[in-house]
C-alpha cells in the first residue's frame, strides 16, 4: 500500500518547516511499515506563483462555494480537479495512486486567499470528495479570520477522517467551532529536537544551540 503527505515543507529554508515535515515523514515511516505500507510519497506545498493569483481572480468565488458545499456536484469537483492538474501536474496522479492521505496543514490556513485557489486545500479536498481516499489532517493549527472562512473550513475539515491539531488552543478553537473527529498531538518537529538531545546526551558536541 501507498501513503502520501500533502503540503510537505522540507524544501523550505527555515528549520521549523524542515523539521516539521521530516519528523512527520520519519514517524509515519515507522508507524505505517508494519501495516503493509511500502511507499510514502510527498507532495510539496508549492511556492507562491502567478497561477495562484490568476486562479483566484477567475475562479475564486466558485472555489469558495465548492469548499463550502457539503455535497459538491461532479461538475464542481471536475473543475477543481482540472485546476489542481494545472497547478500540481504529475503530483495529482501520486495522490490518486495512494491508499492513505496525510494533509499537513501547519499554519497555512489563515489567509482568505487559500479558500479561493487550490494551493492548500485543493488536493486533500479532492482526495476525499472525488477520489474517495481516507484523509488525515495532521501537524495542523486552526485559525480563521471571518465567518465566511469558517464556513468553508468547517466543511473541508469535517470531510476528513481525522483532524490532529498541534496546540491545545487550536484543538479547543476547532472543536468549539464545530470541527468533528479532532484530537491533539504535538508538532512532529519535536521528533528532530528529541533526537538532537539524545545525541548530546551520549557525548556528541552540538554545533548549534536553540533559544525559545
Amino acid at each position: 500500500m501507498r501513503a502520501a503527505i500533502l503540503n510537505f515543507t522540507a524544501d523550505r529554508a527555515n528549520w521549523g518547516c524542515q523539521a516539521t515535515s521530516i519528523g512527520l515523514y520519519r514517524f509515519l515511516s515507522h508507524i505505517l511499515k508494519p501495516h503493509g505500507f511500502t511507499q510514502i510519497s510527498t507532495v510539496l506545498f508549492p511556492h507562491s506563483h502567478i497561477k495562484d493569483v490568476l486562479q483566484r481572480r477567475q475562479f475564486g468565488d466558485r472555489l469558495r462555494e465548492i469548499y463550502s458545499n457539503k455535497n459538491p456536484s461532479m461538475n464542481d469537483l471536475k473543475l477543481l480537479e482540472k485546476l489542481c492538474e494545472d497547478r500540481f501536474r504529475e503530483h495529482v496522479e501520486t495522490v490518486k495512486a495512494s491508499d492513505l492521505i496525510f494533509f499537513q496543514g501547519e499554519g497555512t490556513m489563515g489567509p482568505l486567499k487559500h479558500y479561493e485557489n487550490c494551493r492548500v486545500f485543493g488536493l486533500p479536498y479532492l482526495a476525499k470528495k472525488l477520489w474517495k481516499k481516507p484523509v488525515i489532517s495532521i501537524n495542523q493549527s486552526f485559525v480563521t479570520n471571518s465567518d465566511i472562512d469558517l464556513n468553508a473550513a468547517k466543511n473541508i475539515f469535517n470531510s476528513f477522517d481525522l483532524n490532529v491539531f498541534r496546540e491545545t488552543k487550536s484543538l479547543n478553537m476547532a472543536t468549539s467551532d464545530g470541527i468533528n473527529r479532532a484530537t491533539l498531538c504535538p508538532d512532529f518537529a519535536f521528533v528532530d529536537a528529541k533526537d538532537s538531545l539524545d545525541r548530546v546526551a551520549i557525548g556528541a558536541t552540538p554545533k548549534y544551540f536553540c533559544v525559545t
